[in-house]
């Protein structure tokens, strides 16, 4: 399972927008019951740790959030100037939510089945999460499956992990709600010198080169070698392995990225900063939840769930081991234009 979206052109994470129809008919009025809020509430505080003790970020009001229930979508923060059409049909579901010192109100609407979001879109009520943009300013909105509708799904139900891995799921797809003006920015610029643009997500450079002989097993080395070196408690042999291993995407980038190519070493910085950093937070809050007793090694290891997608695998061993070499990373990486995840690496490793 992958844990992002295209982030650059807004398309939606594991499925396909659906037909232009209409909103279905409100069968009655949506409550938000004390379990919810609970959930959403846990959620949310998990952000307020994330952003700001985490990822070190300046105070920001919440995004526009959409959480996904099995009969009705709940609405927090909704902003009537973003899409005036979609929050006249929302109605208060209850007391407002905390965060940072201030509330945020929760708005709700039924579902038939389908749930419309800010911008037009609209998706089915499935086990889901992902940020994207919509309207004209630059504004991002946030969407997410309730515990309710990934228990249902049979892929989930049975997931030992779920209820950790739902809570990093949010504070990922959070992150990227502070990631997409920028990143939205790069990706543009890029679009054109791509093949096919309208398909241009964070996979891009799997899509592209895992089939060529020799790329998979460069990135395979130098991700393993990262992760060894955010292990490694001796600082010259942890910053020896950072060293190899930025020699070899060097090497890579070099022998691959040539000619027509060159445009995937740009995306590949693009999809690597946004994927680890976002990945990284979100391993973080899953630490968190395991408790002081949890062998970090063992949380990492059922986080990584395999490492099957190598944006968010190769993304979070950079970040990692960014972490322990480089103070204040994340001011540079959440910059107005964030700072290349190699030259920063390449610092770490000076």
């Amino acid at each position: 399972m992958t844990f992002s979206v295209r982030a650059g052109l807004a398309a939606l994470f594991a499925l396909s927008l659906l037909a232009d129809a209409p909103l279905p008919a409100q069968a009655g009025a949506c409550t938000l019951d004390d379990a919810d809020r609970e959930w959403i509430q846990g959620a949310l505080d998990d952000w307020d740790h994330a952003s700001r003790e985490i990822l070190r970020l300046e105070a920001r009001p919440l995004p526009w959030m959409v959480f996904i229930d099995t009969a009705c979508a709940w609405h927090v923060a909704p902003d009537a100037r973003g899409d005036a059409d979609l929050a006249a049909t929302l109605a208060l579901a209850g007391a407002p939510l905390r965060f940072q010192g201030g509330t945020a109100e929760v708005r709700g609407v039924a579902h038939g089945g389908e749930v419309r979001l800010p911008g037009g879109q609209r998706v089915p009520a499935v086990p889901l999460s992902f940020a994207a943009p919509y309207g004209d300013a630059g504004a991002a909105f946030f969407v997410m499956g309730m515990p309710a509708v990934w228990k249902r799904d049979p892929r989930h139900a049975a997931d030992p992990g779920l209820a950790w891995l739902i809570r990093a799921v949010f504070v990922h797809e959070m992150t990227h709600t502070r990631q997409v003006g920028s990143v939205d920015r790069r990706i543009d610029a890029l679009a054109a010198r791509v093949p096919d643009p309208e398909s241009l997500n964070d996979d891009v450079i799997q899509t592209r080169f895992d089939s060529v002989p020799g790329f998979r097993a460069a990135i395979d080395a130098e991700r393993d070698l990262l992760y060894r070196a955010a292990a490694e408690p001796d600082p010259a042999r942890r910053r020896a392995l950072a060293a190899q291993a930025l020699a070899g995407a060097r090497e890579r980038r070099a022998r691959w990225f040539a000619g027509a190519d060159g445009v995937y070493a740009e995306l590949e910085d693009v999809f690597l900063g946004m994927e680890g950093a976002a990945q990284w937070a979100a391993y973080k809050v899953a630490l968190r939840h395991a408790g002081p007793d949890a062998d970090p090694a063992t949380v990492l290891t059922r986080f990584r769930r395999g490492g099957t997608f190598w944006s968010q695998d190769y993304g979070m061993a950079l970040f990692l081991t960014l972490d322990v070499l480089l103070p204040d990373w994340q001011a540079r990486t959440f910059a107005a234009e964030p700072a290349s995840v190699f030259a920063l690496l390449q610092e770490a490793v000076r």
